[in-house]
């Protein structure tokens, strides 16, 4: 069995994010000097010392995770400290007591070239497709300014700044706080920087950042092999989805607990694949699903903009599958009664009006219910053949419960163009992958190209092997090692 760190919501990640810092703290820099044992410190330091933390948000779709590395921080200080910065709603809930610009004047889910990085210059404030980008971060920092954010960290330092995704962001303002920490001859605190890949970290960042936080184990992508100082904590969605099939299991509950999980690392698939198939039947017995039906998982987002784009399309990709395998045709010489089919929609709670809003009168073409809290969630991917999901953190959710899905974007076509171009995949598991497994349907989510994929899976069930075999390893790379 091999050991690893749940690191996105517990105190492990959080002793990660401290010892970062204590290490920036004691050395002076970090940069050639860093020692990855000095990540494991006890939490006393941090409950004793650390008082305030500037949490930066880049982006209204990192509010979510933004509250949770607040949460998470609150619960090893035993809310001893307090944070500043920009976040949104639920950042809000969770407690900064200074807000010195609004998260939704940030460019959401901002283009970042992974290929071809340094020869398209994206960095330039005249790129085309980078220019709304950049002004609206010059236009946060001015905001900044106005509330007095600069003389509040000069007169105040946090004991830490962590920025949360927004590469650029953090670039344009990092360095601009390293310059004026130096001009007022004021010890700089230490600067973290939270995304998904470490793949383009610079040499050239060692000016104003300490460390760095990376959730995908991609290689960094750099002709002189350097690597700058960071820590691989992990994708959070496979590490809970795991943890929810292991605690709905009598023989494996006691090998997880919030901290860690144990996993068989050269057995995982077969051993997940039994715990899935333990949840399957847990839920279809809950809701009161037949074994022999066919159910479809969709999900239709965290944001309300997302909600009101993907409720209507599929409700329409949905009428237009069960059109095509119930009523005969070229394809369908047997028609297959509209009650083998059952839908499953995952809404969270505080969207679940916006979503009823975006249906209206709109009536689903077979049986379905609509699910809002995670565990259901969980268990509605573990008890489903097959299903739509836009593109975020619940693609992974997917990979890890087994479940042959597509991959939906509501991107504008020329933004999509480009990703295509620079990125190949929109989807960070496939990002991940190196390559295309789960189907992305870039500037192609209408209902009919929807529907057709959906159909492709119902009509070859073994999809679901193929896509379990070509993630195996993956998997296991996705969760942190325990030292």
């Amino acid at each position: 069995f091999f050991f690893f760190n749940d690191t996105a919501t517990t105190e492990i990640y959080t002793e990660q994010i401290v010892g970062s810092v204590r290490c920036v703290q004691e050395t002076g820099r970090v940069h050639g000097e860093f020692k990855q044992k000095k990540l494991s410190m006890k939490t006393q330091y941090f409950r004793r010392q650390f008082s305030t933390i500037c949490i930066l948000a880049g982006n209204k779709s990192l509010d979510p995770l933004g509250a949770r590395l607040m949460k998470s921080i609150q619960e090893v200080s035993k809310n001893n400290v307090d944070f500043i910065g920009i976040g949104g709603e639920k950042m809000r809930q969770i407690g900064i007591t200074k807000q010195y610009s609004d998260i939704n004047k940030f460019v959401d889910r901002p283009f970042m070239p992974i290929k071809n990085f340094h020869r398209i210059r994206v960095g330039t404030i005249c790129h085309p497709l980078m220019v709304q980008y950049h002004w609206q971060n010059i236009q946060v920092i001015k905001e900044m300014e106005k509330q007095q954010f600069f003389q509040d960290i000069i007169s105040n330092p946090p004991s830490a700044f962590l920025a949360v995704g927004s590469e650029y962001f953090m670039v344009r303002l990092y360095r601009r706080l390293n310059e004026i920490y130096a001009l007022n001859n004021v010890v700089k605190p230490p600067m973290l920087f939270y995304d998904r890949l470490n793949t383009h970290q610079r040499y050239e960042f060692k000016d104003y950042l300490d460390h760095f936080l990376y959730t995908l184990p991609n290689a960094p992508i750099n002709w002189r092999r350097y690597h700058f100082p960071g820590t691989f904590v992990g994708v959070q969605e496979v590490a809970k989805a795991y943890e929810y099939l292991y605690k709905n299991s009598e023989k494996h509950k006691s090998l997880v607990n919030n901290k860690s999980i144990f996993i068989a690392r050269e057995e995982n698939t077969a051993v997940i694949e039994s715990l899935v198939n333990n949840a399957r039947d847990l839920f279809r017995q809950r809701k009161q699903i037949n074994e022999t039906a066919t159910l479809i998982f969709a999900d239709v987002g965290s944001t309300e903009w997302e909600v009101k784009w993907a409720a209507g399309r599929i409700n329409e990709a949905i009428t237009h599958f069960i059109n095509r395998f119930t009523k005969t045709s070229a394809t369908t010489q047997r028609p297959i009664p509209a009650e083998t089919f059952n839908l499953v929609i995952y809404c969270p709670q505080e969207l679940k009006a916006k979503f009823d809003a975006a249906i209206g009168s709109k009536q689903f073409a077979c049986k379905h219910f609509v699910v809002t809290t995670d565990e259901d969630r969980y268990g509605a991917i573990a008890a489903s053949d097959f299903g739509a999901v836009l593109n975020g953190g619940v693609a992974f959710e997917c990979a890890a419960l087994q479940l042959p899905i597509t991959i939906l974007d509501q991107e504008f076509w020329l933004k999509t163009y480009f990703l295509q171009l620079y990125n190949s995949f929109i989807s960070d598991i496939n990002i991940a992958y190196q390559g295309e497994v789960y189907p992305e349907l870039r500037a192609q989510s209408f209902p009919e190209k929807i529907a057709d994929t959906l159909g492709e899976f119902y009509l070859n069930p073994k999809l679901r092997y193929r896509y379990v075999q070509r993630y195996e390893q993956l998997m296991v790379k996705l969760l942190p090692q325990a030292e």
